[in-house]
């Protein structure tokens, strides 16, 4: 998990299927850690994703 903090911010907002939010990059590492309890193997072969840019 150490790489993660290099590709994110620590202020990331990840909206989840089940309607969850998490608000800062810690939360999202232990969410992740879940995730590879469960998958230990869960390489990602695509990836789709979407920026968006708040303006105030």
């Amino acid at each position: 998990m150490g790489s993660i903090k290099k590709k994110h911010s620590n202020n990331i907002i990840v909206h989840y299927p089940d309607g969850h939010i998490t608000k800062d990059l810690n939360d999202r590492i232990t969410e992740l850690k879940k995730s590879f309890v469960f998958a230990s193997d869960s390489r990602i072969k695509k990836v789709k994703m979407q920026m968006v840019t708040i303006l105030h």
